[in-house]
């Protein structure tokens, strides 16, 4: 099953804070995320076909197209949050701002899982080098953080300028902001499976030549 994410998500968060049925856009964006674990995790995300390369795509996610869905998501109450492991996952984060991705020993299991397909530790290790490769001033801005025991969903913000190919794309000396979102399963205390939600059109226009 393809997952795609409506590319105008946003909008529609923005329009159901709008209406009175949020607060605030972290509100409304916390409920979609915590829904989407919930239903995600019902959800068997097929494995990638052998010989599909991760490098040409490292962070771009599988992605929802289930529009009736993320309306459903936005829509829906908005419910308390549960503290948890929100310490380690900050941590976690600051070890990739640092750039100390050699060191998530601490922080990832040996055979972790991204976006359905099986790899090693080191694998994982390589795919954020490499985007740090490809991106020098890549900071990880955790804008919103939902934890709930061991499933954390966050919002990431990147505003950063490629200088090498990314996503396969060229760059053109330009700045680029971009929102990842990430799902995270965690067990025995660290990653174990991560999905990654990524609006490449946003992308794709603002490194357009």
């Amino acid at each position: 099953m393809t997952i795609t994410l409506p590319i105008d998500l946003e909008s529609r968060v923005q329009a159901a804070v709008r209406s009175g049925q949020f607060s605030s856009i972290d509100d409304a964006m916390a409920e979609a995320a915590r829904l989407l674990i919930r239903e995600l995790d019902q959800v068997r995300i097929p494995p990638q076909a052998d010989g599909d390369d991760l490098a040409t795509d490292p962070i771009l996610g599988l992605m929802r197209d289930d529009i009736e869905l993320i309306d459903e998501i936005v829509a829906d109450a908005y419910r308390v949050r549960q503290p948890g492991n929100d310490v380690f996952y900050r941590r976690y984060i600051s070890y990739l701002n640092d750039r100390r991705v050699d060191e998530l020993g601490e922080f990832v299991l040996e055979e972790p899982t991204y976006n359905g397909k099986p790899m090693t530790r080191l694998d994982y290790q390589d795919l954020i080098a490499g985007n740090i490769a490809a991106i020098p001033d890549l900071y990880f801005d955790v804008a919103l953080l939902v934890v709930e025991g061991d499933q954390i969903a966050c919002r990431l913000n990147f505003d950063c300028t490629p200088r090498s190919k990314f996503l396969g794309l060229q760059p053109n000396g330009k700045s680029i902001s971009f929102s990842e979102h990430v799902f995270y399963n965690l067990r025995d205390g660290k990653i174990d499976e991560v999905r990654s939600l990524l609006d490449r059109p946003a992308i794709e226009s603002q490194m357009a030549v």
